[in-house]
């Protein structure tokens, strides 16, 4: 289900993005210095208009250790059932 994002939809996947690069950076991981000053117009610019939740998933690892890593997604269903979190667990797998 890809449907163009309201704007208000945006806005929040924004502050959201915004708020877990954060918290990333505070528990060490390799977050650069652009993903926390972006504001909404650069990420509307960088995601586009008809962004996808699929294009802001976030794969990084921490500053000390290459190998551990963290994958956030931000999946379309409003509730998540196993095929998806098993589609994600695949993804991660294919990225290593």
């Amino acid at each position: 289900m890809s449907t163009s994002l309201s704007k208000e939809e945006i806005k929040r996947l924004f502050r959201i993005r915004k708020t877990v690069m954060e918290m990333l950076k505070d528990k060490n991981f390799l977050v650069g210095d652009f993903e926390l000053e972006m504001d909404r117009r650069q990420f509307v610019s960088k995601y586009g208009e008809h962004m996808k939740r699929e294009d802001l998933v976030i794969s990084i690892s921490t500053k000390n250790d290459s190998s551990e890593q963290i994958y956030v997604f931000f999946p379309d269903e409003a509730k998540i059932g196993v095929k998806t979190i098993k589609n994600y667990i695949n993804r991660m797998k294919s990225k290593r």
